[in-house]
């Protein structure tokens, strides 16, 4: 039965060279702000516009343009 200390020593090991080293959470920040960097290039320019739209009333708005799926992906050019 001297196998089991042995393997758990092993498995111990191999945990321990896996838990996160403080430069991967800085990795994972600058991924994320890079994503997010890009979803604003990417999306920024309808949310921009729907943003000032949230100021109008929606009823009236919806109502005076007939929102429907042209509406929103003109808003998007």
């Amino acid at each position: 039965m001297g196998y089991i200390p042995a393997l758990e020593e092993i498995l111990h090991e191999i945990h321990v060279t896996n838990l996160p080293k403080p430069s991967d959470y800085d990795n994972r920040k600058d991924l994320v702000r890079v994503f997010n960097e890009i979803a604003k290039e990417i999306y920024g320019k309808i949310h921009n516009k729907l943003q000032r739209m949230s100021t109008q009333p929606m009823y009236s708005q919806s109502r005076a343009k007939g929102t429907n799926r042209k509406n929103y992906v003109e808003l998007a050019q």
